[in-house]
């Protein structure tokens, strides 16, 4: 407890406030917060904007409805002092089922069920779908001991079976499946993952902040190193805000806060800023600043708005919501880009935007909802309309379009798509609007394992392709419609190692692809691929990316290799092509392509074509300058090409 009497969690930033009433308030740095009757129990959550959903509690804590920011209502009724049905405010159920106190069934609003099994324990130990399908199951270490009702092997939906072993004294968790690949997992005193360990054996390391009594109380990563070795640290405020990133090659961002833990600016690796503006309250945010120039710092109210970009942000008042029968808070009503081009918006009284008006033509489109949100119309500034149809569980089944041409999905009773039929083979008479069932054999259409994984895809025109897969649900086999067959092994990482080709069932496989991958002392990744032309020659092209995996170098089957160099913030910086001809480019203020110097012969040397991109304020091409003359690397020409361009304001 602190001296003004508010309490601060032990390993959370939230801190939690006692009221005079006896009730309590806890907040969060994202300014929600929630609160809490005098019994303890959770009556309302707020967010930023004073969205509030309330919770309705009974005498002993039981919630029996929920009622969200806009006077929609979630019923709750009990069975045995269990949640028997969740009711939404058009009539939707989830339907809870009970044995011996456990949860055994849940019915979605599509009446489909998901099964829960438990042990002799009580412990959970399976989980089907629909269609009895195992999902996954799960056995205990029940006997007594230090690791008593600990995990044992779970088996998930491809039948691998993952065992559980524990070194308490270590804090390690070691998970070993079927064919022996290993994943472990190192925790502190807190269970904070400090090292995991992938079955190629790389460890992935992070280390977190401690506190005076060396705890980590709040999971903050201090660190974190790949497993190529490759080392990110973060440095945080007192109140646990990243205000510096350290990537591997010592490039850096930062950012700074103001005292509602909201982002007020950024500077990214070059040094280019973007400024956020919020009002008195830290609630809202009322423009995103850009310096031209990119370095620039910007002070409200005393700045010179003309050498920044700035976005603008205003928002509907509580009164102006009252007005116009907006129940949300917090809504948009304009946006204003850094032209002074403003797309202002409409609400629905549930916050759904209903309508855009268009910043060049003030045209609107608008949009219909049903009552919990879901999008059932939009309509064209030139009236055309597109309706939406949705089944019980919120899954699209049909789009049709002004003139009723009807896109239609159908799913099976788990929820995935079983067919796409398009609109040049759509049939009304074969759509069932009543059971939402489509009867025609047409489309693509597809047939799943009992894992869930895709096994046949049957196109427009019939053809049929089929695919297998191994039991880390990779694709082990691809199966043409003309009965050719595509095999693919895979590492331990689950990376393809091995492309072959077979013309049928009875023919031996072709190798047509083989993949290596390593690491490299300098702790980039290298990928290398060898294309087969037959038994004997292939072709070899070798990738090498770097700490955030882009591609540095790439040397190809001849020898000859093509480089790109990247300023730190990740932009290119030059790109080396096959002829080792560089081109160079600079950006502008905003990192937008500004210059580029493309290299060409030049009586046996090497000049370059200048060309050079300026923007308008919204980011928008407004010229592009063409240099006349070849120039040295970085030298400007004296004349050029110049194409302007001109926009409507809506871009």
């Amino acid at each position: 407890q602190n001296e003004e009497g508010t309490f601060t969690a032990n390993d959370s930033r939230y801190t939690l406030t006692r009221q005079e009433n006896g009730s309590y308030i806890l907040s969060s740095k994202d300014q929600t917060s929630y609160g809490f009757n005098s019994d303890g129990y959770l009556v309302w959550m707020k967010d930023r904007y004073g969205n509030t959903v309330n919770i309705t509690v009974d005498g002993n804590g039981k919630v029996r409805k929920i009622t969200d920011s806009v006077d929609r209502q979630y019923n709750i009724t009990y069975e045995n002092g269990y949640i028997k049905t969740i009711s939404d405010p058009i009539g939707r159920s989830v339907i809870y089922d009970y044995e011996n106190g456990n949860l055994v069934r849940v019915k979605d609003p599509e009446g489909n069920y998901t099964r829960y099994s438990y042990d002799s324990e009580g412990y959970l130990s399976e989980i089907r779908d629909h269609s009895n399908n195992l999902l996954e199951s799960i056995s205990y270490l029940h006997a007594s001991g230090e690791n008593q009702h600990k995990v044992d092997y779970t088996v998930d939906a491809h039948g691998n079976q993952f065992t559980y072993s524990y070194d308490n004294v270590q804090g390690k968790t070691t998970i070993t499946d079927i064919n022996g690949r290993q994943n472990v997992k190192w925790y502190d005193s807190s269970y904070s993952i400090t090292n995991s360990v992938d079955a190629e054996g790389r460890s992935t390391v992070a280390e977190y902040y401690k506190d005076e009594d060396n705890i980590n109380r709040y999971w903050e990563e201090k660190s974190v190193t790949d497993r190529n070795g490759n080392k990110t640290r973060y440095d945080r405020d007192s109140r646990g805000n990243i205000t510096k990133i350290t990537n591997p090659d010592n490039s850096y961002k930062e950012m700074g806060y103001d005292n509602k833990d909201n982002l007020v600016w950024e500077k990214d690796e070059t040094g280019r800023y973007t400024f956020y503006i919020y009002d008195s309250e830290g609630v809202y945010l009322l423009k995103q600043v850009q310096p031209l120039n990119g370095t620039d710092q910007y002070v409200e109210g005393e700045s010179d708005e003309d050498d920044f970009a700035i976005t603008r942000y205003a928002y509907y008042s509580d009164s102006e919501c009252q007005q116009l029968g907006y129940k949300a808070k917090g809504l948009v009503k304009s946006i204003t880009d850094p032209e002074n081009n403003t797309t202002a918006y409409t609400y629905d009284a549930y916050g759904n935007i209903s309508a855009v008006e268009d910043p060049q033509t003030h045209l609107l489109t608008r949009y219909e909802y049903n009552t919990i949100g879901w999008k059932v119309a939009e309509v064209s500034p030139k009236t055309f309309r597109t309706e939406y149809d949705y089944d019980n569980n919120g899954r699209l089944l049909r789009s049709t379009l002004n003139g009723g041409e009807t896109t239609r999905i159908v799913y099976n009773a788990l929820g995935q798509v079983k067919q796409e039929v398009s609109p040049n083979l759509y049939s009304a008479d074969l759509d069932d609007r009543i059971s939402n069932t489509y009867s025609g054999d047409h489309g693509t259409r597809y047939t799943y394992y009992p894992t869930g994984k895709v096994q046949t895809v049957t196109d427009a025109v019939y053809n049929t392709t089929t695919y297998i897969y191994n039991m880390y649900g990779n694709i082990e086999n691809e199966i043409k419609p003309n009965g050719a067959i595509y095999e693919y092994d895979y590492d331990a990482m689950n990376r393809v190692i091995k492309k072959w080709f077979r013309e049928s069932e009875e023919d031996n496989a072709v190798l047509l692809e083989e993949y290596q991958y390593a690491i490299l002392i300098d702790k980039k990744t290298q990928t290398t691929q060898h294309i087969y032309l037959n038994d004997t020659d292939k072709l070899t092209t070798v990738y090498t990316y770097d700490y955030a995996g882009r591609l540095v170098l790439q040397q190809n089957p001849d020898g000859i290799t093509q480089s790109t160099q990247y300023y730190p913030n990740g932009t290119v910086k030059s790109a080396t092509d096959a002829m080792q001809n560089a081109t160079y480019y600079k950006y502008d203020g905003q990192n937008r392509p500004s210059e580029q110097w493309s290299p060409v012969e030049n009586n046996g040397g090497v000049k370059y074509v200048y060309k050079k991109i300026t923007y308008d304020k919204a980011g928008r091409q407004k010229q592009i300058l063409m240099g006349k003359e070849l120039v040295s690397l970085y030298d400007v020409p004296t004349t050029f090409a110049i194409t302007t361009l001109t926009y409507y304001r809506n871009g």
